[in-house]
C-alpha cells in the first residue's frame, strides 16, 4: 500500500457513527493528514474507535460554543476535505451552512 499516495491532503473528521471514521482512516492510510473533531464529552473510547483513530490528530471541541465553532472554522480553512457524520441540517443548526464553509474554506481560487 503507498501510504504517501494523498500526502499533503488535509482532512478535518467530524467524530460521527462507522462510515466516516472508516474514510477518514482510509485517507490516513494513503497518507493523508487527518484531523479528527470529537465532541469535548465524548470520553469513552472502544477499541473499533480506537482503531479507526490510528494516524489521525485528535481535538475535542464543544461544538454549542462560540469560540470552539470558530476553531473549527479555522481548521476547515486549512484543509481540503470536510467529512460531515450529520444528516442534512445538523451543520445548518450548528452555524456551519455548508455553501458558507465552501466560500470561506475553498483553498481553489475563484475565476
Amino acid at each position: 500500500m503507498n501510504r504517501t499516495l494523498l500526502h499533503g491532503i488535509k482532512v478535518v473528521e467530524m467524530s460521527g457513527l462507522a462510515p466516516v471514521p472508516y474514510c477518514g482512516m482510509v485517507l490516513a492510510d494513503f497518507g493523508a493528514h487527518v484531523t479528527l473533531i470529537k465532541k469535548r464529552s465524548e470520553t469513552e473510547e472502544t477499541s473499533l474507535a480506537e482503531r479507526m483513530a490510528k494516524r489521525k490528530s485528535v481535538h475535542a471541541l464543544d461544538l454549542n460554543s462560540p469560540n470552539d465553532l470558530q476553531m473549527l472554522v479555522k481548521l476547515c480553512q486549512a484543509s481540503d476535505v470536510l467529512l460531515d457524520p450529520y444528516r442534512p441540517g445538523v451543520l445548518e443548526k450548528m452555524g456551519l451552512d455548508p455553501i458558507k464553509l465552501l466560500k470561506v474554506c475553498s483553498k481553489t481560487p475563484k475565476s
